[in-house]
C-alpha cells in the first residue's frame, strides 16, 4: 500500500479521471445505498467494467474477485486484487484479501484502479479496491436498518454517526443470519467498524479505523456434479455430512492514519496497523496419513506493518510536478496446525508449523504537467518478500521446512492527454509481480510441507485507452 500514490492515482473527485492514464470507477454513496442486502462487496462491484465480483454463494467461502484475470485462478478468498480502506490495507502480506472486512454501510465511495499504474501499489496488485468511509453528520445520528427473507434471511445493522467538537465518529455494527437456500448452509456473520478522526489542528490528522468479524461454525454445503442438481438442488452431498464441514473465523484488526502538511507543500503521511486472524475449517475428507496435512486446518495469525510516505508539489525544468515517495514494512506471522477429521470431530494431529512473511518496500513516483493538457505519470517500486516455515512435525522423520526470498523492482510508465474537457487518451506500460500466498505454498502434490517448486507470476502489462465523460 502506498498513501500518497492513492493521492496521485486516486482518492480525488471525478472530474480527475480524464487527467489520469489509468481506468478508474467510482461507486458512489447513492450507489451503494441503492436497495440490496448490504452483506456482500459484490453487490456493489457489478456494475465496474473490467471487474468480476462473483458470489459464490457460500459464506464459508469469500467472494472471488479479478480485475482483468488478476485473481480468477484463487480456489478462495482474494488474491491478486488488494484491498484498502481508508488507506489500512485489508491485505494479508503475502496478498490474501479479506473483503468481508469492508465497512460496506459506511462507506462513503468505492474507488477501483485497473490498468499497468497499479503495479506501484506492490505485490499482488493486479487492481486496486480502495473504500472511503464517510464523515459523520455534525449531529449525533442513530438509525437502524433491517432486512428479513426467505431461507431464514435475517440482517440488522445499527449505526451511529456525529460531530464531538474535533473528533468525528462513525461506528457500525452488523448481524447477518441464514439457514442458506441449500442445505448444511447455516451462517451467522458479526462485523463491527469503528472510524474516528480527529482534526488535531490546522495542518494535521489523525484516523483511527477498527475492524472485526466474527463468524463462527460456517456450514459449507460443498459443490453438487450435474445429476446431484438436476435430483435436487438444494442438496448437500454426503461427505458435507460425514465430515460436518464447516469453518469460523475471528479477524480483529487496528489502523492508525496520521497526516500533516508541512512547509513548502509538503505532506507527510504516517501509517500503521496490527491484527489477529483465527481460523478452524473442516474439510471433506479426512488425511490421515502419515504425510497428510489433516483434513482439519488450524490456524492462528498476527499481522502487522507500517508506512512512512512524503509528497511534494515543486517544479521541475520549470513544469510543475508532484513527488512522492515512501517506505513501508509488512509483517505476518502465523501457527498453522492439521488434524484428521475424525467424521466431523478433531482428531489426530498431522501438522504443526510456524509460517511467516517479512516484506520491505520502498517507491518514488512523480507526475509531470508537461503541457496543459500533457500529464506523465512515472514511478517504481522495489519490493523484497521473504517466506520462512519453521516445521514441528517431525514424526514422520522429514523436516519440511524452507525459505523462499523474492525482490523485485517494478516501473510504470503512463501518458496522458486530454483531447478536451471531456475526452482524454492515455497510454500505460508497467510491470507487476505476484508471490504465491502461505496457503498455496503449504502444499505439495506429495502431501504436507513448504511447496518451494512455487514462483512468483511476472506480469508485462500495456494499455492504450480513450475516455469520455459528460456531466
Amino acid at each position: 500500500l502506498s498513501l500518497p500514490a492513492q493521492i496521485i492515482l486516486g482518492g480525488g473527485d471525478d472530474g480527475q479521471d480524464l487527467q489520469l492514464p489509468l481506468a478508474r470507477h467510482t461507486v458512489t454513496a447513492e450507489q451503494l445505498n441503492a436497495p440490496n442486502l448490504g452483506a456482500n462487496l459484490s453487490e456493489s462491484l457489478q456494475r465496474v467494467p473490467g471487474l468480476v465480483a462473483l458470489n459464490r454463494q457460500n459464506y464459508a467461502q469469500d467472494l472471488q474477485i479479478s480485475s482483468r484475470g488478476f485473481g480468477a485462478r484463487s480456489q478462495f478468498g482474494v488474491r491478486g486484487v488488494r484491498l484498502v480502506q481508508d488507506g489500512i490495507p485489508l491485505t494479508m502480506p503475502d496478498g490474501q484479501g479479506q473483503p468481508a472486512l469492508f465497512d460496506l454501510d459506511g462507506l462513503q465511495r468505492i474507488e477501483v484502479l485497473r490498468g499497468p499504474l497499479t503495479t506501484l501499489y506492490g505485490n499482488a496488485s493486479g487492481g486496486i479496491i480502495q473504500g472511503y468511509t464517510g464523515e459523520a453528520p455534525f449531529y449525533p445520528t442513530l438509525d437502524n436498518r433491517t432486512v428479513v427473507g426467505s431461507d431464514g434471511l435475517w440482517r440488522s445493522r445499527l449505526r451511529y454517526g456525529g460531530q464531538h467538537g474535533n473528533l468525528n465518529i462513525s461506528a457500525n455494527l452488523s448481524r447477518l443470519e441464514t439457514d442458506g437456500y441449500r442445505d448444511h448452509s447455516d451462517t451467522r456473520r458479526d462485523i463491527a467498524n469503528l472510524r474516528l478522526g480527529w482534526d488535531i489542528d490546522d495542518v494535521s490528522s489523525l484516523t483511527l479505523l477498527i475492524n472485526s468479524l466474527d463468524q463462527p461454525d460456517t456450514q459449507d454445503p460443498l459443490g453438487l456434479t450435474a445429476e446431484q442438481v438436476r435430483a435436487d438442488r438444494r442438496q448437500a452431498p454426503p461427505p458435507a455430512y460425514t465430515f460436518d464441514t464447516r469453518k469460523s473465523v475471528r479477524h480483529n484488526q487496528v489502523g492508525l492514519n496520521y497526516q500533516r502538511r508541512l512547509a513548502n507543500d509538503d505532506q507527510l503521511t504516517v501509517m500503521v496497523y496490527g491484527g489477529e486472524r483465527d481460523m478452524q475449517q473442516f474439510l471433506a475428507f479426512p488425511r490421515g496419513g502419515l504425510t497428510a496435512g489433516g483434513g482439519v486446518v488450524e490456524l492462528d495469525r498476527r499481522f502487522g506493518g507500517g508506512e512512512l510516505g512524503w509528497q511534494r508539489g515543486t517544479q521541475l525544468f520549470g513544469l510543475p510536478v508532484t513527488l512522492a515517495a515512501g517506505l513501508a514494512y509488512n509483517y505476518q506471522g502465523e501457527e498453522r496446525q492439521g488434524f484428521v477429521n475424525d467424521n466431523g470431530s478433531k482428531g489426530g494431529l498431522q501438522r504443526d508449523e510456524f509460517n511467516r512473511v517479512d516484506s520491505q518496500e520502498a517507491y518514488l513516483i512523480s507526475t509531470w504537467q508537461l503541457a496543459p493538457r500533457w500529464e506523465l505519470v512515472a514511478g517504481m517500486r522495489y519490493n523484497r518478500v521473504e517466506f520462512d516455515s519453521d516445521d514441528d512435525y517431525l514424526v514422520d522423520g522429514q523436516d519440511d521446512s524452507g525459505r523462499m526470498r523474492v525482490h523485485r523492482t517494478n516501473p510504470a510508465l503512463g501518458l496522458n492527454w486530454q483531447w478536451t474537457p471531456e475526452l482524454s487518451l492515455y497510454a500505460a506500460l508497467g510491470q507487476g509481480f505476484e508471490t504465491p500466498t502461505f496457503q498455496e505454498l503449504a502444499y505439495r502434490p506429495d502431501g504436507a510441507g513448504m511447496n518451494q517448486a512455487l514462483k512468483p507470476s511476472l506480469s508485462r502489462n500495456a494499455e492504450v485507452g480513450l475516455k469520455w465523460r459528460r456531466d
